[in-house]
């Protein structure tokens, strides 16, 4: 430190601070604030300047300095009025403008120095003299004002950790080294790693470092903030964030997300912060967890596809949740997309079994799958069901949910069936299910319907269970019951697996007739009726003779041939002679039976003349069997000689005479008496009781009605005397009808209890193979005018087959006798479908059920010949039987028809 005097020739060199300020005079006992210099000047009256102020300050802050002016022997110069400037290296100092001592300064003078530099600054005080004075002071930085940031970089790299130094300022750029603040980071990066808060202590001295790293690419700052006082803050400037090596692949799919569209891939490879390396080259490759999807072509980057990788039509083949891979080095990404269903293009029938049993339901699912057989969620539409079995059990049409829809069936025919569904575009099927037959309910008894008695007949027991299978599983035992007693019956048969559900029998009836065969297993039962025809004749008798008969009458005489078994021979065609004991007598010529006719009785006459008993004996043309009868010949007795049309229809009238002859073939015109009627015919409507009074001339008209076929009589007897007596012959004709051979799934036969050759009925009854069904119906063309509508013309069975409900009835018939229908049997029976008694399922049928009766009468001048023909129908006739939907269950074909003609 140097003072210096008004005199410039004196200098004093101070060599060090202790010596300068022993020499201001206070050694140790100086006041340590201020220093003094004192100069004697040699020559007039010397002066010095002496600088005071304290030996601290604060930046900002005014600090008081005096400045004095002393005479040689060191006391104030009270006079001095020079001017004095003040100078300081501190720059930013506010000093005061150079000023003049005054008289009232008395030599001393305080003013304020402000400083603004923190450090070690001087000022200094010149008059001008050139006496000088330098005053010292450390100064302390004010309060932090402001933050400043040191060592931010221009540029790194993402994840890159980086130190940058924080300096609390003063409002003068000092470093506040008096800060304690606690300062917190954030930063434009949000996924920047920041450093914790930090506290400043003193060891800081104002600043302190810290860490931190970027991890987004591009332009990023951080900013620096004090907790507590909200000026003091600062931001970085932006610092050039660039990728890291590539680390993962970013991928992302556009398209339909539907099965079979295509989609676009677009791959962005990313380092290990997802920033995107856009100069990244390199082969991505990709896989998919869609394994039946085509594969997707590996993706090449140059460099200069900024890092981005577009791959087109990928498609997809597999429904739901599905994921792409890609790789490429160590980076690898993935995308994980839910992928829908394509348009449904097939419908698929799943669970149904290998085997069932006839009726039984079981579960099946529809699924509508896409054309790679994903479940189509979408489809809604309404399907219906269809089964190649006509019995089968199927649901109502409806839609599917979701794709699906659960439902039950049940098949009922054996040995296999199918259920199908479809919406009328789409399609599906079970495939064959094979059909095993349930329990048994019924017997079937199959074979020819016919028989000869003594003979052998062949049947064959089939099990059916309740929708006409053949129960091949059935192990039960039969037993066989007849309406014929004489009849010799199978023994009792237990079934076995050879036999499948069928065996064999032999049955031998030995009465003529339809007579019926049982067999049965427990509740199971069947039956059947067979036609046995009589055995061949053996044997003969004569029937309807009179014990006695006038000479010359006309005696009828009935000729029944007979079997072994006592049963009429229906079928004789022999020829039988007559030979009499009279010589003389007139017979009958030797004729054959017929057996379409005659069915084994046929009916003769004989005209005795010689008085007495007389024999009339028949004989078999061949010897092999005669019978005979006698009758007792009276020659004067009245007699009747009836007369009557040689051939006559059956239930029309047969007009004709009775006259009274005597033996000699005389009218006796005056004969009173009363006449009754007989005939072979038992069925005739015969004429009433006639009286002669003697007034008619010995003769009367007569009428009568035969029924029976064949030759058949008429006699008159006197009432009270039987020996009076007289007949005629007349050859009826009427209906014969020939049932059809065995077989038909519907039978046309004959009603022989209620059936006449005047009047016939014809039952359709269910055959072999027809199990159930809604209604039924035949149209059949009548030649020759032959038949007309019996009364009525049709007849409902007195045990229904089908639910025929209550009036009014689907039933109806009619025989047109003019319009395009005339001469067609028109019939037909159905279940209503509503109303009173309205059935809506088909009714399962029992085979030999009548299911309805047509009645047919012989018309009055009918010719002989064909009404129609089983074997040879003619254009016109339809015949079905149908199920509720309309479906025919047995066709024209499956109906077996007979024969009907006028005999």
């Amino acid at each position: 430190m140097t003072h210096r005097t008004a005199s410039p020739s004196i200098r004093i060199a101070l060599t060090s601070v202790a010596a300068a300020l022993a020499a201001c005079g206070g050694g140790q006992n100086a006041n340590p604030d201020t220093a003094t210099v004192t100069v004697t000047s040699t020559s007039g009256s010397p002066h010095g300047l002496l600088v005071t102020m304290a030996r601290t300050a604060t930046a900002g802050q005014p600090t008081a300095v005096t400045i004095l002016a002393f005479n040689p022997s060191g006391g104030a110069f009270a006079g001095y009025k020079g001017t004095v400037t003040l100078t300081t290296d501190d720059t930013a100092a506010s000093v005061p403008a150079p000023f003049t001592f005054t008289a009232a300064d008395r030599g001393q003078r305080t003013v304020q120095v402000t400083f603004r530099t923190a450090g070690l600054h001087i000022l200094q005080a010149t008059d001008e003299n050139a006496a000088t004075d330098t005053g010292f002071t450390v100064v302390a930085s004010a309060a932090a004002a402001s933050l400043a940031l040191e060592g931010v970089p221009a540029a790194k790299a993402a994840g890159d950790t980086f130190a940058v130094t924080v300096a609390a300022r003063d409002a003068f750029g000092n470093t506040a080294t008096g800060y304690r603040g606690t300062v917190r980071f954030s930063s434009s990066d949000a996924a920047a790693v920041l450093p914790a808060d930090g506290a400043f202590s003193a060891a800081d001295n104002g600043r302190k470092s810290f860490a931190l790293s970027f991890r987004t690419q591009g332009a990023q700052t951080f900013t620096v903030r004090d907790i507590a006082v909200s000026g003091l803050t600062v931001t970085s400037a932006a610092i050039a964030v660039r990728s890291e090596a590539a680390a993962r692949i970013q991928l992302s799919l556009s398209g339909s997300f539907k099965v079979d569209d295509p989609h676009t891939l677009t791959a962005r490879v990313r380092d290990a912060f997802g920033n995107a390396v856009t100069d990244f080259a390199g082969t991505i490759s990709f896989a998919t967890t869609d394994l039946a999807a085509p594969s997707i072509p590996n993706a090449v980057l140059t460099g200069s596809e900024g890092g981005v990788a577009t791959v087109g039509n990928i498609r997809f083949y597999t429904a739901g949740v599905q994921s792409i891979v890609a790789t490429s080095g160590s980076a690898t990404g993935s995308i994980e997309l839910a992928i829908s269903n394509a348009s449904a293009q097939a419908l698929l029938l799943s669970g149904a079994p290998s085997a069932v049993m006839a009726g039984e339901p079981f579960g099946l699912r529809v699924r509508a799958v896409d054309l790679h057989g994903n479940l189509a969620v979408d489809y809604a539409a309404s399907v219906s069901f269809s089964s190649t079995d006509i019995f089968a059990r199927l649901p109502a049409p409806g839609p599917l949910s979701q794709g699906t829809r659960d439902v039950a069936v049940a098949l009922a025919k054996a040995p296999a069936g199918s259920i199908s569904v479809t919406d009328g575009s789409l399609s599906g099927s079970t495939g064959q299910i094979t059909v095993e037959a349930g329990d048994v309910v019924a017997f079937a008894l199959q074979g020819t319907v016919t028989a000869t008695a003594g003979a052998p007949a062949d049947v064959t027991v089939v099990a059916y269970d309740g929708f006409a299978n053949t129960a091949t599983a059935f192990r039960g035992g039969v037993t066989f019951s007849s309406t014929d007693a004489k009849s010799v019956l199978p023994a009792a048969h237990t079934f076995t697996a050879a036999d499948a559900g069928q065996h064999g029998f032999q049955v031998t009836f030995k009465t003529a007739g339809t007579e019926g065969l049982t067999v049965a297993s427990g509740a199971a039962s069947g039956s059947t009726s067979f036609s046995v025809g009589a055995a061949g004749a053996v044997s003969c008798a004569v029937s309807q003779f009179p014990a006695s008969a006038p000479a010359g009458s006309q005696i009828p005489l009935r000729v029944t041939v007979y079997d072994l078994f006592d049963n009429v021979s229906t079928g004789f065609a022999g020829v039988v002679q007559l030979t009499s004991s009279d010589t003389r007598a007139q017979l009958s010529p030797a004729s054959a039976f017929d057996p379409s006719s005659d069915r084994g009785s046929r009916v003769y006459s004989a005209r005795l003349l010689s008085a007495g008993p007389q024999t009339v004996t028949a004989a078999e043309s061949t010897s092999a069997f005669s019978c005979q009868a006698t009758v007792t010949i009276d020659v004067g007795r009245a007699q009747f000689v009836i007369t009557l049309p040689v051939d006559v229809n059956a239930g029309a009238d047969a007009n004709g005479t009775v006259t009274v002859k005597d033996g000699f073939d005389n009218v006796i015109t005056d004969y009173a008496g009363a006449v009754t009627f007989t005939s072979s015919d038992s069925l005739a409507t015969r004429p009433a009781d006639v009286t002669f009074d003697g007034t008619q001339g010995g003769s009367v008209t007569i009428s009568a009605r035969f029924i029976s076929l064949g030759v058949q009589s008429l006699t008159a007897s006197q009432i009270g005397e039987v020996t009076i007596t007289g007949s005629a012959t007349t050859n009826v004709h009427g209906f014969v009808y020939t049932d059809p051979p065995a077989g038909g799934k519907v039978r046309l036969v004959l009603n022989a209890a209620s059936s006449t050759p005047a009047a016939i009925q014809l039952d359709l009854i269910v055959g072999n193979g027809l199990v159930a069904a809604y209604g039924a119906g035949f149209n059949l063309p009548l030649a020759g005018d032959r038949a007309v509508a019996g009364t009525p013309l049709l007849v409902e069975p007195a045990v229904a087959s089908f639910a025929l409900g209550i009036a009014p009835k689907a039933v109806a018939a009619a025989l047109p006798t003019s319009g395009p229908a005339a001469g067609t049997l028109l019939t037909g029976v159905s279940q209503k479908a509503s109303g009173a008694g309205a059935k809506t399922t088909d009714t399962t049928l029992t085979v030999g059920a009548v299911m309805y009766s047509v009645r047919l009468a012989l018309a009055p001048t009918a010719a002989t010949g064909t009404i129609f023909d089983g074997n040879a129908l003619p254009v016109g006739y339809r015949a079905a039987v149908r199920d509720r939907l309309g479906k025919d269950v047995a066709e024209m074909a499956d109906f077996a028809i007979g024969q009907l003609a006028v005999r």
